[in-house]
């Protein structure tokens, strides 16, 4: 036999073989190569996580949490006892007011007076906190001693409820024409306010406390204006009022304890409904819990505040400003559905979406009354000056310094404020960063161009309060028509046959 016989036939499509055996080969690396990636990309979506901050420097301490030394062994907590007074008050019952008597609309003078004489125990209990106990002595009773989710309790709602109650019977007493009764119930009001900002809070607290003392100055014009008050009585008003204004040290103590109370919580923040919310689908429900990482969410809350603070130290503006451009910038990082979806920590991208947007509303609230409260006291400096010169000033700074110790800056600017003797308004720019020439509609309110007020004592305020008195008044119903109609049976049309 032939050597040649020992050797396999020809195959002609031995070549195809071989290359579809290596396109399959390939095809099956790449596939896995593929495989690897996803589940390496879903690793690290679902189970990866950054290491926690190093955040010791915006921690808030026990220390400050817990309460001062008292300064009797009885002290105790007046604050607590207030509220644990008007928890036994039943003081939620000034919900039940309609929303006329809340506003002491005429005619609802006898069903407020009714109201408010039930509410002697709540009054009381006012009283003795802010006249007989030191200011340094008050904690907000769940702060320090509960668990951090309860931080935001009872106690700020029972607050607000006792400010609306004291501002309530302010407007009764100015109604009933006891001037100095209005005037001191406003005076507290604005008192308890100014010391509840001093007091370690969250920003719910901090809110409430700051809201109370501007709805304590707010009620200042109509008491002032009712009758004459000599340059000697609103000098004295001015000189309490004078170092009330809400300090930047304190509100910066409040979002370190915001901070605080963000991380003790955090594991709480878990919420399909949430996640629901962000995505705008269901799909991701079931990994819910695997889609918060503790890492990621508190260095992105600890980068942001930590700036923000930074800004803060160097003043109001600076801390509004970065603020809305950090939560601006969030808001649009986040704002595509691809990028949302694509984000492995989506649960805490809405939670830091929701603390940016309410803590810059509070911020920007916050800057407002403290130029509000600028504004309260120089409406006092300007009052004195007329009734001791007979006119008002053209400048602000001839008020300095016999009526005021420096011109008041707008917190807006850093610059002095606005005051226009033309049209006698003085006025902020607002949170917009935006100077309108003091253009507003309704004094101060933060929706208008500017946030201004029209000097208390002059006509366009005599004006503008005389146009919202008759706004609430009763419409008068028309008398209706008589009715024309005879008693004799009407003809009927006849049907065509």
């Amino acid at each position: 036999m032939s050597p040649e016989s020992d050797s396999p036939p020809f195959d002609p499509d031995f070549d195809k073989r071989e290359i579809k055996k290596q396109t399959h080969r390939a095809l099956l690396l790449i596939l896995g190569a593929l495989i690897a990636l996803v589940l390496t990309f879903v690793g690290i979506f679902l189970f990866y996580d950054v290491p926690m901050p190093d955040d010791s420097t915006l921690l808030v301490t026990d220390q400050e949490l817990r309460p001062p030394p008292a300064s009797s062994p009885t002290a105790g907590n007046p604050l607590a006892d207030l509220v644990n007074a008007l928890k036994a008050t039943n003081l939620k019952r000034a919900d039940q007011l309609q929303s006329k008597a809340r506003s002491l609309e005429p005619g609802t003078e006898a069903e407020v007076r009714t109201f408010l004489a039930t509410q002697g125990p709540a009054f009381t209990a006012f009283d003795t906190l802010l006249h007989q106990a030191r200011p340094d002595d008050w904690r907000w009773p769940e702060l320090g001693t509960e668990p951090p989710i309860n931080w935001t309790g009872e106690s700020a709602s029972s607050i607000q409820n006792i400010a609306f109650l004291i501002r309530l019977r302010s407007r009764l007493e100015l109604a009933d024409g006891h001037w100095e009764k209005s005037l001191h119930s406003l005076s507290s009001l604005i008192q308890l306010g100014a010391a509840l900002q001093r007091r370690p809070g969250t920003l719910i607290h901090h809110l409430v406390a700051s809201t109370t003392q501007r709805m304590g100055e707010s009620g200042l014009e109509a008491a002032l204006t009712l009758q004459p008050v000599p340059a000697d009585r609103l000098g004295e008003l001015q000189q309490q009022l004078t170092g009330l204004e809400p300090d930047r040290a304190n509100y910066e103590r409040t979002l370190r304890i915001e901070y605080r109370c963000f991380k003790e919580t955090l594991h709480l923040m878990v919420d399909a409904a949430d996640l629901r919310s962000h995505h705008g689908t269901k799909l991701l429900e079931p990994i819910t819990p695997l889609l918060l990482k503790p890492g990621m969410a508190c260095t992105v809350r600890f980068q942001h505040d930590q700036t923000v603070i930074a800004a803060l130290q160097q003043g109001w503006k600076e801390g509004l400003r970065q603020q809305t451009t950090l939560t601006d910038e969030f808001q649009e990082r986040i704002q595509p559905l691809t990028r949302r979806l694509l984000s492995s920590n989506p649960v805490g991208d809405y939670h830091h979406l929701q603390h940016t947007a309410s803590a810059k509303s509070i911020f920007a609230r916050n800057l407002i009354d403290v130029a509000l409260h600028r504004q309260a006291l120089l409406q006092l400096a300007l009052r004195r000056y007329q009734l001791d010169r007979g006119h008002l000033p053209d400048d602000l700074a001839v008020l300095v310094p016999q009526y005021l110790p420096e011109t008041p800056l707008d917190p807006f600017t850093d610059l002095p404020m606005k005051w226009l003797p033309a049209t006698q308004i003085i006025y902020s720019i607002g949170e917009d960063f935006m100077d309108n020439s003091g253009s507003f509609t309704k004094p101060a309110n933060r929706r208008e161009p500017d946030l201004g007020m029209h000097y208390w004592w002059g006509p366009s305020a005599a004006k503008w309060r005389e146009e919202e008195r008759l706004k609430s008044q009763p419409t008068p119903k028309s008398p209706k028509k008589k009715s024309t109609k005879s008693n004799a049976p009407r003809p009927t049309t006849p049907t065509p046959p």
